[in-house]
């Protein structure tokens, strides 16, 4: 669920539809059609506003789906695809993408991820690096292939974000630094 917030986040960082900075709603609130998420504190009482940086490092649900909303579901399922996420395109998932409705594999995610971590740059999977003989000889090595899957800056912003220990406290505590 909440581990796809940052592929969307992350475009519309890219692409600065959003910055860290950005201020949004943090109220309980009808998306249309009777979609009302929650966060996962399930408050009634809203918190009012609260930063992007604030509300990733949170994971604040009412804002995410704010940010999806206003980027545009087709935008984050191609940022997704851009990561290597395949989605099921014939389902509607609506705004409750936003929040991880549709099943993706975990190594998806994990490759995606890589690519904030390495300044955007996305390796091709490989599964065998290399091959030695039985005289230790290298008698075959994998080809490193790599494309741009974010801009660096994107890379950047979204790798800060989640790298920000005084953000999360307010929900998950200082338990998480290292």
């Amino acid at each position: 669920g909440s581990s796809f917030k940052p592929i969307y986040y992350s475009y519309a960082l890219a692409d600065g539809a959003i910055t860290p900075a950005t201020v949004l709603q943090d109220k309980v609130t009808d998306f249309g059609g009777g979609y009302v998420p929650r966060d996962a504190d399930r408050r009634e009482s809203s918190r009012g506003q609260a930063s992007v940086r604030g509300a990733i490092s949170m994971s604040l649900n009412i804002p995410s789906v704010h940010v999806m909303q206003q980027y545009g579901i087709a935008k984050s399922i191609t940022a997704a695809k851009n990561l290597g996420i395949t989605i099921d395109e014939s389902r509607n998932y609506g705004l409750s993408l936003a929040l991880g409705s549709a099943e993706v594999p975990l190594m998806d995610m994990t490759h995606a991820y890589a690519a904030f971590a390495n300044q955007g740059q996305q390796y091709e999977l490989t599964r065998i690096k290399y091959i030695n003989n039985k005289f230790g000889t290298k008698i075959f090595t994998s080809k490193a292939t790599s494309k741009q899957a974010i801009s660096k800056e994107g890379a950047f912003l979204i790798s800060s974000i989640l790298s920000d220990n005084a953000a999360r406290a307010p929900i998950f505590g200082s338990s998480l630094t290292v």
